[in-house]
């Protein structure tokens, strides 16, 4: 159920009040990629960097390992189709870096967020009333967190919703992964 409608919470904007936990357990601004049989980058960095990595107070470095990425003198005839197999160091150090800004894309730099909202229904509002298909949140929807004092916007789905009957709008919402 839900959707991304493209709704923001904001403090200032459509937030009545808030409390929120912020789980930096699983984030990684750092990774050091380790390819198949301990093959890594080469050069002086063999490491690479989220662009989130300076909003941290401090780096959160990982070793990842990539077993599906291998050179060729590792690989056999019949390797699976889903191996990558690199003609020389030049190819894995390309393998292994795209590798890595692919878990960045999908959000490894990135804190669980879990967030309690009081929020403003801004489409029984005079202001947004032409708007209001575009800021209604529902059961399920993906609501776009912005977070002003890191500087980084979080997706979080509605997980929770208590509903005021008599005024037919939402009062409060869990939003979390």
């Amino acid at each position: 159920i839900g959707g991304d409608y493209g709704v923001e919470i904001r403090y200032g904007k459509n937030m009545d009040g808030l409390s929120y936990t912020v789980d930096m357990s699983d984030v990684v601004t750092r990774i050091v990629p380790i390819a198949y049989n301990g093959r890594m980058m080469s050069g002086d960095t063999p490491w690479v960097d989220s662009e989130n990595i300076d909003k941290y107070a401090k780096k959160y470095i990982r070793e990842v390992k990539f077993e599906d990425v291998k050179l060729a003198e590792d690989a056999s005839d019949s390797e699976d189709e889903n191996i990558i197999i690199c003609v020389d160091q030049t190819a894995l150090d390309a393998a292994l870096k795209q590798k890595c800004e692919d878990m960045y894309a999908a959000g490894a730099d990135l804190p669980a967020v879990t967030i309690e909202v009081t929020m403003i229904d801004l489409a029984k509002t005079e202001q947004y009333k032409e708007f209001q298909d575009l800021v209604t949140v529902g059961l399920g929807d993906t609501v776009h967190c912005y977070n002003y004092k890191l500087g980084i916007t979080t997706d979080a789905r509605v997980n929770n919703l208590s509903w005021y009957c008599v005024r037919d709008r939402a009062r409060e919402m869990t939003l979390g992964d």
